[in-house]
C-alpha cells in the first residue's frame, strides 16, 4: 500500500487496545497504514502537524438522518408539538415532503460536512423523501462521496404515503442493494446498503413480511426447523446491531463471549449466561463457522 501522508506531533488515542500514547500515523490508499514512534517519517512524506491535538480513529455515526441537516434554525411549529406522534406529523413529515431532488442532495451535503468536521468517516443514514424517492439513495451516496466519508444506506419503507410509495420505497431499497453488491463484486469499496423501515406503527403487515424475508435469509440454515417461525418473529420484534469481528479465532473468541445457544448452560459472565434465559430468545446472534459468517456478512454488509 502506497504512503500518502503522516500526521505527526500529535497525542493518539486507540480505542481497541486502549491506550494514549504520543507517535506519528502514517496514513496510505485512504486508510492508517500504521502508528508508529515519533519523529521517523519517511523523507518527503508529506505530513500534517498534530502538536496539541488529540488523535483518534475516526468515528462512526451509528444512526442519523441526513436530510434533517437542513432543518437546524427551522422554527417550530405553533403550537408546539407535545407527543411523539405530534412531532413526527408536524415536524419530520413535512419536512421530508419539502424535498425534492436537489434537497436531498444538499441536505445529504451539509450532513456529511458536519460529521466529517466532528471527526466521523461513516454514517448509517434512514432517508425519507416521499416526493423523491427514486435515485434519492445515489444522490445521498454521491454527496458523501464529495466530502469523502462513507455510509450504510436505506431508503424509509413506509405505509402513510400509500402502496405506491410504500412499493417506491421498497424498489429503491432493493435497487441500491443490487448496485451495492456488483460494485463489492467488482472489488470496489463503496456504501454499504440496508432495508429500510418506518416504525412499525406506520407499516402495514405486507410490508413488514418484506423484513421477514430478510430475516429468514439470515437463518436459512433453520428454515425447516420446528422453533424458525417463534425465531424469525422474535428477531423482527425490535432493531438490532449488526458487526463484523476480525482477528485471530474470531469466530471462536467470539462465540466464547456469547455463551452456549442454550443460556441455561452459558458461561457466567457470558451475553446469554447473564441476560437470556431461553433458547429461542437468547439474545445475541454469532456465526458458527467462515462459511455461515461470509453469508450473514453479506446480508448485512454487502462491501465487505
Amino acid at each position: 500500500m502506497s504512503v500518502e501522508l503522516a500526521i505527526v506531533g500529535g497525542t493518539v488515542v486507540e480505542l481497541e487496545p486502549a491506550r494514549v500514547v504520543r507517535a506519528d500515523v502514517i496514513v496510505g490508499g485512504g486508510r492508517i497504514v500504521r502508528v508508529q514512534e515519533r519523529g521517523d517519517v519517511p523523507p518527503g512524506l508529506p505530513t500534517i502537524d498534530a502538536s496539541r491535538c488529540v488523535v483518534t480513529p475516526a468515528f462512526v455515526v451509528g444512526h442519523t438522518h441526513l436530510y434533517s441537516a437542513l432543518a437546524c434554525g427551522m422554527p417550530p411549529p405553533v403550537p408546539p408539538p407535545s407527543t411523539f406522534g405530534e412531532i413526527l406529523e408536524r415536524v419530520w413529515w413535512r419536512l421530508d415532503k419539502a424535498l425534492d431532488d436537489d434537497l436531498v442532495h444538499i441536505s445529504a451535503l451539509v450532513g456529511a460536512i458536519e460529521a466529517a468536521r466532528r471527526g466521523a468517516a461513516f454514517v448509517v443514514d434512514h432517508h425519507a423523501s416521499p416526493n423523491a424517492i427514486d435515485g434519492s439513495l445515489d444522490r445521498i451516496a454521491s454527496a458523501l462521496d464529495v466530502v469523502g466519508i462513507r455510509g450504510a444506506l436505506c431508503y424509509e419503507t413506509t405505509d402513510r404515503d400509500g402502496a405506491d410509495r410504500c412499493q417506491a420505497g421498497l424498489r429503491e431499497n432493493e435497487r441500491f442493494v443490487t448496485r451495492a453488491r456488483a460494485r463489492a463484486r467488482d472489488g470496489e469499496t463503496g456504501h454499504a446498503a440496508l432495508v429500510g423501515a418506518h416504525a412499525p406503527f406506520t407499516l402495514e403487515d405486507r410490508t413488514l413480511d418484506a423484513l421477514r424475508d430478510l430475516a429468514e435469509r439470515h437463518y436459512a440454515e433453520h428454515l425447516e426447523k420446528p422453533f424458525f417461525g417463534d425465531l424469525a418473529d422474535f428477531i423482527t420484534s425490535g432493531p438490532l446491531v449488526a458487526m463484523v469481528l476480525e482477528g485471530p479465532s474470531a469466530v471462536t473468541a467470539a462465540r466464547q463471549v456469547i455463551g452456549a445457544t442454550n443460556p441455561l448452560e452459558a458461561a457466567p459472565g457470558s451475553i446469554r449466561g447473564e441476560l437470556a434465559i431461553a433458547t429461542g430468545e437468547n439474545l445475541v446472534h454469532g456465526s458458527d463457522g467462515p462459511e455461515s459468517a461470509a453469508r450473514e456478512i453479506a446480508i448485512f454488509f454487502p462491501d465487505l
